[in-house]
């Protein structure tokens, strides 16, 4: 980040905690995102006539996890406005961050122009428009248009048909069309259908594949986590790794497995009660980590899961759809796909037919109206086992069988551009 731009941004915010006229700016002028939320709650209160000073944010800024990991010595509020300009500054550091601001919607604008000149599909002609459009919106507004011709747009998809990345299994791949920047996936089942073995397994592939993963969980701490993960990849069982009572073979495979996660680019973060902002601020963290160690940016992000992501204390239904659209929007945003785990309603086990249709998904309708794809999981095992051991011969055998079922189904409920349907995995 810009220090010069950043302290700018500090300056304005301190000074309109201070008590100075909050300027004219827009969110998009901030560069720090956390600086965007601050000056957006300022806003939004000095428009309501409600007190602007560090103590009546302090509830405001404890509700995001982000932002409470920036309170040091002192709160980062505090600091804030003990180092407030004089009010009269202030309008001179706000034309600083919109400077700042400016050259970067530029630089944004002369790339892409830049990557256009270099795309012999794309007509000068239509490459100059869209570079008129865009400036004519940054010299009206003081932020960019996202304004784009039906050709240019066309082209742009053209150039980037075809499948995303590979899952690593190939039944799957034959009709999932892979993941996909851009993209936001649900992965969705009742407890004990093997959520976050699926998720963990996916981000195990795609780090396979050398790409950087950030694996978020919101019920498990790193260790357990990083447990399930050495017994998918070893196939010693997690329980038997827990008690450390491995045998030699076993723990030789345990080795090995540790050997290869040493090498895969996937970092986990335990952060319960996380909110969708503090989720953003790691994503953008690790992602300029990842380019700057690594020289990739991140390629994929999994979140177990979607219920226990904090929203704003509204209704469930709110916030559960609050939270959806904004996991799709990080999706876009970042350019990343993002797949998220899900549990679904309490009524599939009230059903004689226990496989799971989209309308299980729990707590919000938006959640299937978001997602790019829905992905349903179910084993018949996990029942087979709660069910008696029928009294007839025939039907004791058949039961065995269920009981002993290494098969999981993932349903394909909804897939953009793809087909939907059912591939049936093998899982221990």
């Amino acid at each position: 980040m810009s220090e010069a731009a950043i302290y700018a941004e500090m300056a304005v915010l301190g000074g309109v905690m201070d008590g100075a006229e909050p300027p004219h700016l827009k969110p998009e002028h901030f560069l720090d995102p956390v600086h965007a939320a601050l000056w957006t709650e300022l806003r939004r209160r000095h428009d309501q006539g409600v007190p602007l000073h560090p103590i009546a944010l302090k509830d405001w800024w404890s509700q995001d996890a982000g932002r409470r990991e920036l309170d040091q010595e002192t709160p980062y509020l505090a600091d804030l406005a003990c180092e407030a300009p004089s009010h009269e500054s202030v309008p001179a550091y706000a034309d600083q961050v919109r400077e700042h601001a400016q050259r970067r919607f530029l630089d944004e604008i002369g790339a892409n122009l830049r990557a256009q000149a270099e795309n012999a599909e794309v007509p000068p002609k239509e490459a100059l428009e869209s570079a008129e459009m865009a400036l004519a919106g940054l010299a009206e507004t003081g932020t960019t248009r996202k304004l784009i011709s039906t050709g240019m747009a066309l082209r742009s998809a053209l150039s980037n048909l075809g499948r995303g990345a590979s899952t690593g299994w190939a039944d799957f791949d034959q009709r999932f069309m892979g993941w996909k920047p851009g993209r936001y996936y649900v992965i969705a089942g009742r407890p004990g259908m093997g959520k976050t073995l699926v998720g963990a397994s996916v981000a195990i592939q795609r780090a396979r594949q050398s790409e950087p993963v950030l694996f978020f969980s919101m019920e498990m701490s790193d260790e357990d986590l990083a447990i399930r993960i050495a017994a998918a990849m070893s196939g010693v069982p997690y329980w038997t790794i827990e008690r450390g009572e491995m045998d030699r073979a076993q723990h030789d495979k345990l080795q090995a497995a540790m050997t290869e996660i040493d090498r895969l680019p996937l970092t986990l973060a335990s952060c319960p009660g996380a909110t969708v902002a503090s989720i953003r601020n790691m994503v953008r963290s690790h992602d300029r980590d990842c380019q700057r160690r690594l020289g990739k940016k991140l390629a994929m992000v999994v979140v177990d899961y979607l219920g226990l992501i904090a929203g704003e204390g509204r209704s469930r239904y709110e916030d559960m759809t609050g939270v959806s659209i904004a996991l799709k929007q990080l999706s876009i945003e970042r350019k990343i796909p993002v797949v998220t785990l899900a549990q679904l309603s309490r009524k599939v086990e009230e059903r004689p037919n226990k496989r799971p249709v989209m309308s299980d998904l729990r707590d919000s309708g938006g959640i299937e109206q978001d997602a790019d794809a829905v992905m349903l999981l179910y084993r018949d095992a996990y029942y087979a086992q709660q069910e008696d051991c029928p009294a007839e011969d025939h039907l004791a055998a058949d039961w065995e069988a269920r009981c002993a079922s290494k098969e999981l189904d993932i349903d394909i409920a909804k897939q953009r551009g793809g087909p939907t349907g059912r591939v049936t995995l093998y899982c221990d």
